[in-house]
């Protein structure tokens, strides 16, 4: 099974590099500076498609070498591939915690106005079996559910709560999927990627935190990475990157992910902020 990794990408590793670089500084001086735009959130959903390419490309490569997914080894590789660093992780953060109860970055993720506050021990574990049960998400979306007040310590981890949410869903779809002809399983999977794109629309009622952080409302980054791979497991980019207008697309991408920097500022007109992430996605 080993042949069936994916070749490394420099070019994606060069995507990583430049997402890691906008979330880290959006939380380091994007309030401070009064910034105008938001490349943590461009970021996050960056690293949301590019889970979903690199996922999907896997299983659909699996099958079309073997004729099957193997769901028990796909699950193992997961975990393998994150309960290590997270367990490390989390077991630091929470000796830290309760040694240093009264540590300043403890508190949030790390802020240059916001000072942090102490954390109970109380606190600390929850947060902790939040993040190992993969919920870190849904405990943000509503600040009664949980202990903490306002931002948990470790909250930056309800992205990993998504993309494993995402597993556990998209993999047995993904076995219906690739029994059907590959044109229509194409189809299929723009369908889903535009219902999970306008999903947000659908909730304007609702609070702007089960938006931000529901994981059915952030899958759709994750949809459109899936739909790419399907895409070029028809080899169907082969057109896009021949042709003459290639810059000019190439162009027209980088100015739309350059205005939903902008607009995913504006959290305040849901409208404009879904209108971000959809264009981003």
């Amino acid at each position: 099974m080993k042949g069936l990794a994916p070749p490394r990408a420099p070019a994606l590793d060069g995507m990583r590099a430049l997402f890691v670089l906008g979330v880290i500084a959006y939380h380091l001086w994007a309030d401070a500076h009064k910034w105008t735009v938001d490349p943590g959130n461009v970021g996050v959903i960056g690293f949301f498609a590019l889970s979903g390419y690199l996922i999907t490309g896997l299983l659909i490569k699996e099958h079309d070498a073997t004729g099957r997914v193997h769901m028990p080894y796909f699950y193992a590789r997961r975990a393998l591939r994150l309960l290590p660093a997270l367990c490390f992780f989390l077991a630091i953060w929470l000796a830290v915690d309760l040694l240093f109860q009264n540590g300043q970055f403890l508190a949030t993720v790390p802020s240059a106005h916001t000072p942090g506050r102490g954390v109970s021990w109380i606190t600390g574990f929850e947060a902790v079996m939040a993040a190992l049960l993969y919920i870190t998400n849904w405990l943000n979306v509503e600040p009664h559910w949980h202990l903490w007040y306002g931002y948990s310590p470790i909250s930056h981890l309800w992205t990993l709560a998504v993309e494993e949410q995402f597993y556990v869903i998209w993999a047995p779809v993904m076995i219906l999927l690739l029994r059907l002809r590959r044109h229509w399983a194409t189809l299929l999977t723009a369908a889903i990627a535009l219902i999970a794109l306008a999903e947000p629309s659908f909730l304007s009622s609702s609070g702007f935190n089960r938006i931000y952080f529901g994981t059915d409302t952030r899958c759709a980054a994750l949809f459109c990475g899936a739909l790419c791979a399907f895409i070029g497991s028809t080899n169907g980019w082969r057109f896009l990157r021949s042709a003459r207008w290639a810059p000019l697309l190439g162009g027209a991408i980088v100015a739309v992910i350059w205005w939903s920097d902008f607009a995913l500022r504006q959290e305040g007109d849901r409208p404009l902020w879904n209108a971000g992430v959809i264009a981003c996605s």
